[in-house]
Parts: structure tokens; sequence; C-alpha cells
């Protein structure tokens, strides 16, 4: 089960060596442990073995996953944890594809990405929710959120409502940084946006558009994930969301993906990112 891992764990390390020799032995080390290679073993069978072998262990979790999910046991900590291990087996032998994003000047795994990474190149994140889509006012924000010349480094579009394909978990159980207070949301689409401007700024816009355009919204209906229908109020307006720090902003950026999430919201907050934030 642990090959890939080591695997991977020399090919990182090769990428740093300053001696050419131990640079290819390194690499070589790598294939060889590598599992899911051809370059691994002549023995094919052998390889067919190990597949079959590690898909077994993905079933298991699999089973355990949907046990979890289907059960009134609120484990989220084990759910997110067998999530991430089902994608990254499947991953590693390419039936589960991940998104690259440039940021740093070169195209990085989503996977990869870290706190450190979005405080160094000054990255944050803005949510324009699915009320904004439901009210008509999603362009208004994004022209707001975007202007001066500022575009998005990476944008998608996400349902935070529906489940995974690949493992079946909700992404909003996972993405609020104060637990389970806030399981379920709006259901349509979500856009993220990954810019490069100071929380403090992103935080004063979002203000001033909700207070614009919450004032012209009475008496609007949307519905809740569950399926519950509300009548939307000024005074409940949530239409955007911009992230404060660092470890938000890593966090929110793959707000739908989260077994891919490197930095979890059970992690969360980062207080020495925090801190140097604020210096």
């Amino acid at each position: 089960i642990f090959d890939g891992y080591v695997s991977q764990a020399y090919f990182l390390l090769s990428l740093f060596a300053d001696n050419p020799y131990d640079r290819d032995q390194l690499v070589l080390a790598s294939g060889k442990l590598n599992p899911y290679s051809k370059k691994a073993t002549p023995d094919l069978i052998k390889l067919e073995h190990k597949k079959t072998l590690i898909l077994n262990q993905v079933e298991q979790w699999r089973e355990e996953l949907n046990d979890l999910l289907n059960s009134q046991i609120n484990d989220y900590p084990r759910q997110l944890e067998l999530a991430k291990c089902i994608f990254q087996e499947l991953k590693l032998m390419d039936l589960a594809p991940e998104t690259r994003v440039p940021v740093g000047g070169k195209d990085n795994r989503i996977s990869n990405l870290t706190p450190r990474m979005f405080h160094e190149e000054g990255l944050n994140v803005i949510m324009i929710k699915p009320s904004a889509y439901h009210l008509g006012v999603r362009a208004t924000i994004r022209e707001r959120v975007l202007n001066r010349g500022r575009g998005a480094i990476y944008e998608y579009f996400a349902n935070l409502a529906q489940p995974r394909q690949i493992t079946g978990i909700k992404p909003m159980v996972f993405s609020h940084t104060v637990g389970d207070t806030y399981q379920r949301s709006m259901d349509g689409i979500s856009d993220v946006i990954l810019l490069r401007r100071p929380a403090s700024e992103l935080y004063k816009v979002k203000k001033k558009l909700r207070a614009e355009l919450g004032k012209h919204i009475v008496n609007k209906e949307v519905t809740w994930s569950d399926g519950e229908k509300i009548l939307w109020h000024p005074f409940v307006t949530n239409l955007v969301h911009s992230t404060d720090n660092p470890s938000e902003a890593c966090l929110h950026f793959l707000i739908s993906q989260p077994e891919q999430q490197l930095m979890t919201r059970f992690m969360y907050p980062n207080p020495k990112f925090e801190e140097e934030e604020n210096q």
C-alpha cells in the first residue's frame, strides 16, 4: 500500500539533489517502487496482483465511508480521511484526475497548495455564492471584485450541495471553518476565484457589495440543499464570501474538492500565519 507514497518521496527528493548521480539513483529507486509503473518489475502478473490488492483496499475504504455517510454518526474527520485515501490511490493509478493551478510561476498540483504558498504569493479567494445567481447579481459582483486590472489567477465553478462523484462526500460539510454548525448550502453554482489581493481590501469590497445589493432584495425565494425554500431578506443577504488569511484561503480555494485538500477545516486556524498576517 505504501510503495506509491515512498516512490513519490524518492522522486521529490531527486528534484533537490545537487549531484547528478544522486538524482539518477533517486529517480531509479522511485521507478522501482512505483507499483503502477511497468518499469517497476518485468513481472506483469505481480504488477496486476498489486493493483488488485490496492483496489480491494479502496473498496473496503469505500464501504466504510458509505456506512458512515448513511449512519447518524457524524464522524467527519474519519469521512475525510477515508475520502483522501480513496482519491490518493485512484489518482496514482490515473483513475482520478487532479487539477493543476498556475501559482508561483509554475503549474502546481492542487493538492500540493499550502497556506505558506498563499502567504508568500499574497493570494486570497473570493466565492460568489448561489444566492448571487438566484438574485441576478453575479455579474455585478464579479466585475467589482476583479476591477483595476486585478484579474483571476484561477477560476472554477462548483455546487457545494452535491456529493462528490468519486467519494460521495458533500463539500459543504468540510468547508466551513467553525465546524459542523453550517452543513447545508444553497443548491446551485458557486464561483470560486483565486486572486492576488489583500484580505482587508477584499473585506471592504465584500461589505460594500452586500450593503448595496442587499437593499434591493426583498421576498425573493431561494432553495437550500435539503430542499427547504426560504424568503431572502436584506438583513441576511450573503452573496459573496472572501478569505481572511492564508490558511482560510488555502482551505476555501479547494472548497469543492475536500478529498484533495492538504489544509482542512480540522487544522484551522493556523495561529502562526495569522500572526504573520497581522504584523
